[in-house]
């Protein structure tokens, strides 16, 4: 025997022997497969075959012996005693020849077995070595369990295992479960590849005497196909499966031994299911579990990467698809079961709902329908839909979400750019935005960082407030045209709108801005040239601006945003009305000056304040004009009467007061009346009225030269007139020597003249220096006398008219009549008697005043102590008076009481608190200017009445009206009750204190003055009312 191959023999035993695993020792712990692998050895190691011949015996005893192997043992020893074992055998074993093997000894050599055809029958046969071993190969499919049942007919012990494909080496395979039942031996077994595998059928030896056991035995297979691997291990070549559709799979095999990972035993089972998913859209894994107790549900990318799994834990998953791409769903095994191999079903369920409508770009927004509701969804979290829509500036869009399954969603409005505008910050549902330009927005709706639930449905609705667009141009160049007296509609829509408004301007109109706020409650209005300077504003205060033009020329109204106005951003309509009352009538120079006719009222206007009135008449020397002013709009204005070159002595002022002025022209030309603002009225711009009437009584009828003096002749009353007080009044007559004549005097308005008689020739003269209203004298010689009559500087009034009469001594001359102003007695009107009301009034009474005086009327009440509120206007012929002041009465309240005379005619009285529980008592006091003509009767009325009242029962209030009459007035009264009493004398101790206007007309003694001597006249005169 060739030493090498014996000693290659033995190595190559104690190799296998060393690799052989511990779990492969049979249940009945003998060593007879010891003997039969020991036996092959010796068999090969007689046979002298050659070295490698020896080797790849030895490999087939080896493995054998590593088949039969159930429990660990040390090597040493064993390999000592199968030594010895061999050498016995050997020359023990020289002669013997069995019978043929049944079934082959090796895994090439193996018999077929047909899974599921019945039983096979064996014999465990005496072999060279130990005892036989039959191979039986079948075709194995991954995940399939299978069962082997060993029957043992004769053979009292025999082992059964599965052994590996003969590719994959020379192990058992792993995962063998073996149970014995008496005479039956049953191994299950699950197949972790699909390969072809082998059942290995041992004999064993008797543990007693040592020696083999042999005999028949059958052999089973069978086979649950319930467990075939239907499904893929990787991602690739996954099986395709649809929503809704029902799919079988099994978890087979599954050890949870990680060490068979990446192994030639195969690792457990991963079933991989691919489906498109959408973006947005919730899909839900649903797993059935069969005989599986639990598994592992997981979700992978196309590069393995792990998207959701729920670790074992129940039986669904659910997922959200963050893009549209391919998915796979991978189902394993869970160690949070005892054993998760089994069956299942799986199914998957996709939530359309979510599905992502929108694109996240600007240009794959969805275009917006006005008014139409738009589907979509959040879905997944961080999903981005995107709304396109036309926007003009002005216009307020509001995007309104009614929520479905979503709990809250985040709205925002971009530009093109992306440039975020307005957000609702992820609260509430609603989100208005004004356009700040016209273009193209986008309003992006995404989730809220407010809600728990921030996947789900929703509906969008996009609607437009186009009150709110801008209709009118930013810039005076793109301004809209005004049209006056029309309103125009607008809107402030941004804040940064600016709306102009152009129209032509002419000096001197006033025009006046109104606006009406419509959903807006505050505006600036300005008003504007055409270099963008500002020349008046509101500044937000107030809806309307009043302006006036101080040039001709194209202006511009501006509306835009209030910062005062708490709603700035809304709806207006804009209204420019002219006050062509203003325009500027009359020039603004002398000589261009408006010729007036005496008699004739001529509307004007001070507009603007700088404007200046012209106006020429043609005086005649001594003739007094008045000249009557009457406010309209402007509360006082200027008037001078002059001539040009002329000086303060020769003109008259008013001196922006008074609205009567009277004038003696100092001589006969063209003088002009110049009228501007007063620098004392509160508004000195406005309408006005002018009339000019001249006392002709007053007109120089006599030359003021002797020469030409006027001849009288004697016992004939001739009128003159002392006017100017310069005036020299001349007459001629022819006087016989020594004879007496008399020059009489008669004062008609004139308190008294200066008159004297002269002779030049005579060296005579006389005079009655003013004092004595006649003269005597006698003639020294015959010839022309001439009569001059002058002012006297003796009297308060120099001016005015009178008669003179020339009467010669002896001459017999009928009764001089008595010449007086054709003064026509007036018809005495009688005034309506007052009859004394019956409960609650308000009452007027009767005033009688001359033309140019000023009157007090009081309104009273009475039985007015439970009245706590009124309000009333008091009705009046402007033709005949005009207000001049209006005081609180003493019944109202100084902090309510207010009024208004703007318009003529009436006095409106505003809603006032009374004071005071007194049943009469006053609630205003009216004073007017009589400007009325002589014997005019008018009424005074009350009308509008408003009361509040504590009374416990209805209350009837009465108006009481009076009359006015134009006409003289009793000495002394100065209110024109036509009664002289204590509250007369006490009006007059007022005007003396300056705490009343002044009337002259109650200067009773002719001092020229109102003193405190007046009053205490008066008072004197008083009688008993």
């Amino acid at each position: 025997i060739d030493s090498i191959t014996v000693i290659a023999g033995l190595v190559a035993l104690r190799a296998h022997i060393e690799v052989a695993p511990p779990h492969a020792v049979a249940a009945s712990g003998n060593l007879t497969a010891v003997g039969a692998s020991i036996g092959r050895v010796a068999v090969a190691i007689i046979a002298g075959l050659a070295g490698v011949h020896a080797i790849i015996a030895a490999d087939f005893a080896a493995e054998e012996w590593r088949t039969g192997m159930r429990k660990s043992i040390t090597l040493l020893p064993i390999t000592l005693f199968f030594l010895a074992v061999v050498a016995v055998a050997f020359f023990s074993n020289q002669n013997i020849i069995h019978a043929e093997d049944d079934h082959g000894d090796y895994r090439f050599t193996s018999t077929n077995l047909n899974i599921g055809s019945g039983a096979v029958s064996g014999v465990i046969n005496p072999s060279d070595i130990l005892f036989d071993v039959d191979y039986f190969s079948f075709q194995a499919l991954r995940g399939v369990r299978y069962t082997f049942v060993l029957d043992e007919i004769t053979v009292v012990d025999a082992n059964i295992s599965i052994i590996n494909s003969i590719s994959r080496g020379n192990n058992s395979s792993p995962e063998q479960e073996i149970t014995v039942t008496g005479g039956q031996k049953t191994v299950t077994w699950v197949a972790r590849t699909t390969d072809t595998y082998y059942v290995e059928i041992a004999g064993t030896i008797n543990n007693f005497d040592g020696s083999f056991y042999l005999g028949d035995y059958t052999l089973t297979g069978y086979e649950d196909t319930r467990f075939v691997d239907r499904h893929p291990d990787e991602s690739t070549g996954a099986t395709q499966i649809s929503a809704g559709n029902v799919y079988q799979g099994a978890v087979s095999p599954w050890s949870n031994q990680p060490s068979l990972i990446d192994t030639v035993d195969g690792g457990d089972d991963v079933d991989f299911f691919s489906f498109q998913a959408q973006r947005g859209v919730k899909y839900t894994v649903e797993i059935d579990l069969g005989t599986s107790e639990g598994v592992e549900i997981a979700i992978h990318t196309g590069l393995s990467g792990l998207e959701k799994t729920n670790d074992g834990i129940g039986s669904t998953l659910s997922w959200i698809s963050p893009k549209n791409s391919t998915y796979y769903i991978a189902v394993t095994g869970t160690t949070r079961v005892r054993d998760s191999s089994g069956t299942y079903a799986v199914k998957l369920n996709a939530e359309t709902s979510l599905l992502d409508q929108h694109l996240q770009t600007v240009a794959g927004a969805t275009v917006v329908s006005f008014g139409n509701a738009h589907q979509g969804s959040i879905s997944p979290a961080d999903d981005l839909d995107y709304f396109s829509f036309p926007a003009q500036r002005g216009v307020r869009y509001n995007l309104d979400v009614t929520l479905g399954t979503v709990d809250g969603v985040a709205l925002t409005i971009t530009d093109t750019s992306g440039t975020s505008l307005a957000s609702n910050g992820g609260v509430g549902t609603n989100l208005e935005w004004l356009s700040p330009a016209n273009g193209t927005f986008l309003a992006v709706i995404s989730a809220s960082t407010q809600v728990p639930n921030v996947i789900g449905t929703y509906s969008l609705n996009l609607s437009s407030d186009n009150s709110l667009q801008d209709h009118h141009g930013d810039f005076p160049g793109i301004a809209s045209v005004l049209s006056f007296g029309n309103a125009h509609p607008g809107a402030v829509s941004p804040e940064t709108d600016r709306d102009y408004f152009s129209f032509l301007a002419e000096r001197g109109i006033n025009y006046s801005v109104a606006l009406e706020l419509i959903t807006a409650n505050g505006a600036v209005i300005s008003i504007e040239n055409s270099a963008g300077d500002t020349l008046s504003s509101t500044n937000g205060l107030g809806t309307g601006l009043g302006w006036t033009a101080a040039s001709t020329g194209l202006f511009y109204v501006v509306v835009s945003f209030s910062p005062q106005a708490t709603v700035g951003i809304g709806s207006y309509a804009l209204t420019v009305s002219a006050n062509t009352s203003l325009e500027d009538r009359h020039l603004d120079t002398a000589s261009t000056g408006t010729p007036l006719s005496f008699g004739t009222v001529y509307q004007g206007a001070i507009s603007p304040q700088s404007d200046l009135d012209f106006f020429t008449f043609p005086a005649q020397r001594g003739v007094e004009y008045m000249f009557d002013l009457t406010y309209g709009s402007a509360t006082a204005v200027s008037l001078e009467v002059n001539n040009v070159g002329g000086s303060a002595d020769t003109g008259a002022r008013n001196f922006g007061e008074t609205n009567i002025v009277t004038w003696t022209a100092p001589d006969t030309a063209t003088y002009f009346v110049k009228v501007s603002a007063s620098a004392k009225a509160a508004e000195p711009t406005g309408t006005y009225s002018l009339k000019v009437t001249p006392d002709m009584t007053l007109q120089d009828r006599h030359s003021d030269t002797p020469t030409k003096g006027t001849r009288i002749g004697f016992g004939n009353a001739i009128a003159g007139a002392i006017s100017p007080s310069s005036d020299y009044d001349y007459f001629q007559f022819l006087a016989e020597k020594d004879v007496s004549y008399t020059v009489d005097v008669r004062p008609g308005t004139v308190e008294g003249v200066r008159f004297s008689l002269e002779n030049a020739a005579a060296g005579f003269s006389t005079s009655n220096f003013g004092l004595e209203q006649s003269l005597e004298w006698k003639a020294p010689e015959a010839g022309w006398y001439t009569l001059a009559v002058s002012a006297s500087g003796r009297v308060a009034n120099p001016t005015g008219t009178y008669l003179i009469t020339i009467n010669r001594q002896g001459d017999t001359r009928p009764e001089t009549p008595n010449v007086t102003d054709p003064v026509t007695d007036p018809v005495e009107v009688p005034l309506p008697g007052i009859t004394g009301p019956i409960g609650t009034a308000l009452m007027l009474e009767s005033r009688v005043s001359p033309l140019g005086s000023i009157v007090r009327v009081p309104v009273t009440f009475n039985h007015g102590e439970s009245i706590t509120s009124l309000g009333f206007t008091l009705n009046y012929d402007p033709d005949s008076l005009r207000v001049l002041t209006v005081e609180r009465g003493s019944r109202l309240t100084e902090e309510s009481f207010t009024y208004d005379v703007d318009t003529l005619g009436e006095v409106r009285f505003g809603f006032a608190s009374t004071q005071g529980t007194t049943p009469g008592g006053t609630a205003a006091v009216i004073d007017f200017q009589v400007v009325g003509t002589a014997g005019t009767v008018s009424p005074i009325t009350l009308s509008d009445a408003l009361v509040n009242h504590n009374a416990s029962g209805p209350l009837m209030m009465q108006l009481v009206g009076a009359d006015f009459k134009v006409g003289p007035r009793a000495l002394g009264d100065a209110d024109g009750d036509s009664q002289v009493t204590a509250l007369d004398a006490l009006q007059v101790l007022r005007m003396a204190s300056n705490l009343q206007k002044v009337d002259m007309a109650l200067d009773v003694n002719n001092d020229g003055k109102i003193t405190i001597d007046d009053a205490r006249i008066i008072l004197n005169m008083a009688r008993p009312s």
